[in-house]
């Protein structure tokens, strides 16, 4: 196996992120660290990063080691590695999310394991903070490991309280945390279900109805508050225990005068948010139709860090949707 690389933090370094202040310096004892900080909460994300060819660890096994801190964050923060296709597309990665600094902590020490595919062209590294505060990283080193040493991976973009590692509350029977729908008119009182709509178009609400059911479950009914555009209600899931493999989303539609038709859809992102693909079914259920099933079945691609699934209302109308589906196809 190659040797432990230690990662110099003095050249070859990349920063992104727009209003984010970025430092690469040394501290009492002479040993490198990088810092990434922002005084405004409305920024999105700021990173340090490097690149290098992966030939020397495809299809083996990696370790990333380093230390972080941070001071007062609004949002979270850590360390990543991940592999890329030669386009950029990521393949595997870790980005410690699902056990991120937040808030004030002193140094910690972390390990991310990944798989080096063999497609993977580039490995990049580096540390990043979204919205504000501060975050100091240092000690990185990368280094083979055996197949033995558990990936993970598995929990990447799987954050509690950000991402759940699959689907949740399909039956819309949990309660959101009061705290989280606080001036966040988009977030449902159902856990983990987000509703929008079009830019300057009038807003859907979410509700529960009482008396509409489903095989004796309870039920979620999308409908418009104002004039009538399109509206949708979804959740985010990692990706990561589905990537490469085929799964079946299927639901029950149930609509009342709903003129230009209600239908389900799924879409995929890479680690930056792109988007990788979109299923839909293509026929909507238009007017006033009893429970109808729609379904599909799809592949999920390497380069996903997360899946949405939900329902689209387009127009006017009501639509109720009941018993969801998401599930591995053997």
């Amino acid at each position: 196996m190659p040797k432990v690389k230690t990662l110099q933090l003095t050249s070859g370094w990349v920063s992104e992120g727009n209003g984010y202040e970025f430092d690469l310096d040394k501290d009492s004892e002479g040993r490198d660290f990088g810092s990434i900080s922002s005084s405004s909460s409305q920024l999105h994300c700021g990173k340090l990063k490097q690149r290098f060819t992966a030939h020397p660890y495809s299809g083996k096994r990696i370790k990333l080691t380093g230390h972080c801190r941070c001071e007062n964050l609004s949002w979270y923060g850590g360390i990543f590695v991940r592999t890329e296709r030669l386009n950029g597309r990521p393949l595997t990665g870790d980005d410690i999310v699902n056990r991120c600094l937040v808030g004030t902590s002193d140094w910690l020490r972390y390990e991310l394991v990944i798989d080096v595919p063999p497609e993977a062209a580039n490995i990049a590294i580096g540390a990043y903070l979204r919205g504000s505060g501060k975050v100091w990283f240092k000690d990185l080193q990368i280094e083979e490991v055996s197949k033995t040493v558990p990936t993970t991976d598995d929990h990447a973009m799987g954050c509690v309280g950000l991402w759940d590692l699959e689907p949740i509350n399909l039956d819309f029977t949990e309660n959101e945390l009061p705290s989280i729908r606080e001036n966040r008119p988009y977030i449902s009182e159902a856990r983990r279900w987000v509703i929008s709509w079009e830019e300057n178009g009038a807003a859907y609400e979410f509700v529960r109805p009482k008396k509409v059911r489903f095989n004796g479950q309870p039920t979620a009914l999308l409908r418009p508050v104002d004039k009538p555009d399109i509206g949708y209600l979804y959740q985010h899931f990692a990706a990561a225990r589905y990537r490469g493999k085929r799964v079946r989303y299927s639901l029950y539609l149930k609509t009342k005068r709903a003129s230009s038709g209600a239908y389900l859809f799924a879409d995929m992102y890479d680690a930056d948010s792109h988007d990788l693909m979109r299923v839909m079914t293509e026929e909507p259920v238009i007017g006033t139709i009893d429970w109808t099933l729609r379904q599909y079945e799809f592949d999920v691609p390497i380069e996903a860090y997360a899946i949405s699934i939900g329902a689209v209302l387009q127009g006017p109308g009501e639509a109720y949707l009941g018993g969801l589906k998401f599930e591995i196809v053997e």
